[in-house]
C-alpha cells in the first residue's frame, strides 16, 4: 500500500520524516535538521521545531529506506545531524567533510555546500553507528 497520500512532509517509504526524526509534533517536515537537506545540502530546511526528550538524530540520508536502514542497506550516503558532542556519555564524533558542488549549468560561483560522511555510502548506517558510537 502506497503511504504518500496520507504522510505530510518526506517520508522513507513507511515513516514520516518527523517520526523518523523524533519530532514532537506531527507537522510534515523534510529533514532531521533546520539548516541541512536530507541529501546533505546546506541550506535553510523545513526542519522540526522540537524533539523528544533524549531523541537525538544522529544520521540521515536522502535514499534510505525503512527496512534496509537497520540490515545491510549501502549505496546511501549519510549526512550528520548532531556530530561532534556528547550526549549522556556517549561520544558523538563522525568523519565529515563539506564541500561546494556546482550544478553543469553553473559556469560561475562555488555553487552548493554539501557535508557528508565520507565512505558512508559504503556501509550500512547501523555499521557506521555501531563503529562510531561504540568506540
Amino acid at each position: 500500500m502506497c503511504s504518500k497520500p496520507y504522510i505530510e512532509g518526506t517520508d522513507d517509504g513507511v515513516v514520516p520524516t518527523h517520526s523518523a526524526c523524533g519530532a514532537t509534533s506531527a507537522n510534515g517536515i523534510d529533514s532531521c535538521s533546520g539548516n541541512l537537506s536530507m541529501a546533505g545540502k546546506v541550506s535553510s530546511q523545513n526542519g522540526p521545531s522540537g524533539l523528544y526528550y533524549n531523541h537525538y538524530p544522529v544520521l540521515m540520508s536522502e535514499g534510505a529506506n525503512h527496512g534496509d536502514v537497520i540490515t545491510n542497506q549501502t549505496g546511501n550516503m549519510a549526512v550528520p545531524v548532531v556530530n561532534n558532542t556528547v550526549l549522556n556519555g556517549v561520544q558523538v564524533d563522525f568523519a565529515s567533510r563539506t564541500y561546494n558542488k556546482r550544478a553543469w549549468w553553473q559556469l560561475w560561483g562555488s555553487g552548493d555546500q554539501y557535508v557528508e560522511v565520507p565512505g558512508s555510502d559504503q556501509t550500512s548506517m547501523s555499521n557506521l553507528l555501531y563503529t562510531t558510537l561504540n568506540n
